[in-house]
């Protein structure tokens, strides 16, 4: 199997997350096939896998995020087609669950002890980024470089005064690899406040990331990573311990637990309910279909009542009027 230029084919495709899991669950469908004798290139064998999670009593799905990786690599190959005849359970489509926007707030202000926490979640109802976009973040995409001072003194880029970042998207089309969005200030000071914090930068030790400012973003040194976190084989930090720092704040304010995804819901709700502009918040919120951006219209009623028309009744014209139902004319 050529895995390395599968991997090198996702990179122009699909976020450092998405690639991290799934180069995790192909390892898993190589290791079944190893373990079965089959040849991992054959449709028949990611059947058989589909039935062994089955048996396994995985989720539907569990079982079709990890499909869809594997699928991933035969459309490299060109076969994409035929594994998608694959028989998979079906999925049902989950109700969209969203945090309230002074709840929001107030786990972000109770995440203040963890400069770390609060910049993330900051960023996911601000910018209403995906964890993976928040994670993967630079430290360049949000400052811009200023090698006279550390990184946590460097000014925010800006349009027409408004501070924006740079997020990369999650599924790039060919020769968008960037999207310039606005942010706020909470955003710019939450950062500071992360860079403040980040021991690896004291000193003068942020001197050397100038070294590699100019390379490709996935061969540079790990910590250009707002959220780096030497710990981590991924170089930042652990998606697993931002949602149970999340759960933990919520406990501690005794509200429901909610994903770290369910604040980019917020936002998308947040948006429609205020605009109702279904295009603005599509592109902000990095859809490719505004079929998705459509899902959270039924989250914000209050769009109904700003934006559809009354239905005027038009001054009398005349004694006589048509009957709709007949088509024949009648008296008054």
């Amino acid at each position: 199997m050529d895995v390395e230029g599968w991997i090198s084919w996702l990179r122009r495709k699909k976020a450092p997350t998405t690639i991290y899991v799934y180069t995790a669950y192909m390892r898993k469908y190589i290791d079944f096939c190893e373990a079965r004798r089959l040849d991992p290139e054959r449709v028949e064998s990611v059947d058989e896998w589909v039935g062994h999670m089955q048996k396994k009593g995985l989720t539907p799905a569990t079982i079709n995020t990890q499909f869809y990786a594997v699928a991933s690599y035969f459309t490299y190959i060109g076969r994409g087609q035929e594994v998608l005849r694959v028989v998979r359970p079906s999925v049902k489509q989950r109700r969209i669950e969203i945090y309230q926007l002074d709840e929001a707030w107030r786990l972000i202000d109770l995440a203040g002890t963890n400069p770390h926490i609060k910049a993330i979640l900051t960023l996911l109802l601000i910018n209403g980024l995906r964890l993976g976009e928040a994670l993967t973040l630079h430290i360049d995409d949000i400052l811009q470089p200023n090698w006279s001072r550390p990184p946590s003194e460097w000014e925010p880029y800006t349009i027409e005064g408004t501070p924006c970042i740079y997020v990369t998207r999650e599924k790039v089309r060919e020769g968008i690899d960037f999207g310039l969005e606005p942010t706020q200030e909470e955003v710019i000071e939450a950062v500071r406040n992360t860079l403040r914090a980040r021991e690896d930068l004291q000193g003068g030790a942020w001197r050397e990331l100038k070294r590699s400012v100019n390379l490709p973003k996935e061969d540079r040194p790990h910590r250009w990573y707002l959220f780096y976190s030497p710990h981590s084989p991924r170089g930042y930090y652990d998606p697993s311990g931002v949602r149970k720092h999340l759960g933990r704040l919520c406990r501690i304010l005794g509200i429901p637990y909610r994903s770290p995804h369910k604040l980019r819901h917020t936002r998308a709700t947040h948006i429609i309910a205020e605009t109702g502009d279904l295009a603005a918040a599509q592109q902000f919120l990095r859809h490719r279909s505004i079929a998705t951006t459509m899902r959270y219209v039924h989250l914000a009623p209050q769009l109904l009542i700003k934006k559809i028309p009354k239905v005027e009744r038009p001054e009398a014209s005349g004694s006589e009027e048509k009957d709709i139902n007949s088509g024949e004319e009648k008296e008054e």
